[in-house]
């Protein structure tokens, strides 16, 4: 029999349906609760207060949650119920965006209930009472590192074919969502880069007029609705070179770096944490520091080093090993 398991995480990006498909490649049967966490949340007057209430008087931030979760609770709740027996595996990816209840109805049904937190904990403070739940608790920040939490990073799928026959478009690619601390830097870098007369792309979603009426670069393609995933790796393909640029709140690797990994592509990022982990290589990886312009152009010119062995340990396939506990597996561990 299929080993059974029920996977939850917020459904954006095409991301929670390319882990449904590579994991039945794989040989699961999956039951998916996942469901549009990012969808605009529409409050009525009364909701309002009580969010405002809540938030300010009780430090209460999770209302807003229980609130996006509340139309499809019932449906979640009915999946649940409908499963015979115990499924094998439970894996929550965010698990904060579920109520208590939905957690300990998911902790009966499961024999190993798993999350992995693809956020720093500080941001996202209501994991923090469920962790007691879980038999495995992931995270990706070094920072957050504690005893009794698990490590890994994020991941590539393996489903997604290669590149090597696709012709290059550009030169630098970003994609990313408008986020006040890292646009500064952006603008640093098209404008110390414009003179090596580089194609560069960057997409970035953003529908406050106000904001992109401030960073207003040529380079910079302003988008009212998200890039799916697919678009994204298609544009990544057409690449030469992806750029990474911290979103100011944690120190973890952006899906930005396997996706690097994966197609052999060359990465630029302004995190210098990246240098300790074991896939670093100065011909692949560049630190952007904001000043070192003329290494820049060197590491252009230089050829990618093809890591096999690398590109094994962060695929999906072994990801879901490793977070799962079955063998093989090639363990996946942060910088201490």
């Amino acid at each position: 029999m299929k080993p059974r398991i029920i996977i939850g995480l917020p459904q954006s990006f095409e991301v929670n349906s390319l882990i449904q498909k590579n994991l039945e490649i794989l040989g699961f049967e999956v039951i998916n609760i996942s469901y549009p966490e990012h969808k605009k949340l529409k409050k009525t007057f009364t909701q309002n207060v009580i969010y405002i209430f809540r938030k300010l008087v009780l430090g209460d931030r999770n209302y807003k949650s229980i609130l996006k979760f509340a139309p499809y609770k019932n449906n979640i709740i009915n999946q649940i119920n409908s499963i015979n027996g115990k499924v094998e595996y439970t894996l929550l990816i965010r698990a904060d965006i579920y109520p208590l209840d939905i957690i300990s109805k998911l902790k009966e049904k499961s024999n190993s209930l798993i999350t992995y937190h693809w956020d720093g904990l500080h941001r996202f403070p209501a994991i923090n009472k469920m962790i007691p739940y879980f038999d495995r608790f992931f995270i990706f920040d070094p920072k957050d590192f504690n005893q009794g939490y698990l490590p890994t990073t994020n991941f590539y799928f393996d489903s997604e074919s290669d590149s090597s026959e696709i012709k290059l478009d550009f030169d630098l690619y970003f994609m990313g969502s408008y986020i006040t601390q890292r646009m500064p830097i952006i603008e640093d870098f098209i404008n110390k880069t414009r003179y090596l007369n580089l194609n560069s792309k960057y997409y970035i979603y953003c529908t406050d007029k106000n904001k992109t009426n401030k960073y207003k670069q040529e380079e910079i393609n302003y988008l009212s609705t998200h890039i799916s995933y697919s678009e994204n790796i298609a544009y990544i393909k057409k690449s030469k070179v992806i750029l990474d640029f911290l979103n100011g709140t944690h120190h973890g690797l952006s899906f930005r770096v396997f996706e690097a990994i994966q197609f052999d592509k060359k990465l630029i990022t302004n995190n210098k944490e990246i240098k300790k982990y074991d896939f670093y290589n100065e011909n692949n990886i560049f630190i952007w520091k904001g000043d070192n312009i003329s290494k820049l152009k060197s590491f252009l010119s230089s050829d990618y080093i093809i890591q096999n062995e690398i590109k094994r340990k962060y695929a999906f396939s072994n990801w879901i090993q490793y977070i799962l506990d079955r063998q093989p597996n090639i363990p996946i561990s942060l910088p201490r």
